[in-house]
């Protein structure tokens, strides 16, 4: 019988979890949360304000400032469907 889990289907789950593989190694949905705000928050300070050309490749960039020091692939687009 095949393993029908999110950790199978979804590459961006750690292995036997349904949280997202992080570059702080943390296995908690709470714990990543919260690395996530405090992260986000220090790098939201960063981002260039003023007018933007709207667009898939702004919002990208906006992702990869925000969250570049939680996930590896932040900014890029994914591989598998949600």
């Amino acid at each position: 019988m095949a393993d029908n889990s999110l950790a199978v289907r979804d590459p961006y789950l750690w292995h036997n979890d349904d949280v997202l593989k992080n570059l702080l190694e943390i296995h908690d949905v709470a714990q990543l949360r919260k690395a996530e705000l405090a992260f986000s928050a220090a790098r939201l300070a960063t981002l260039a304000l003023g007018p933007a050309t709207p667009g898939l490749p702004h919002l990208r960039h906006i992702h990869r400032t925000l969250f570049q020091d939680i996930y590896s692939w932040a900014g890029e687009l994914r591989t598998t469907d949600i």
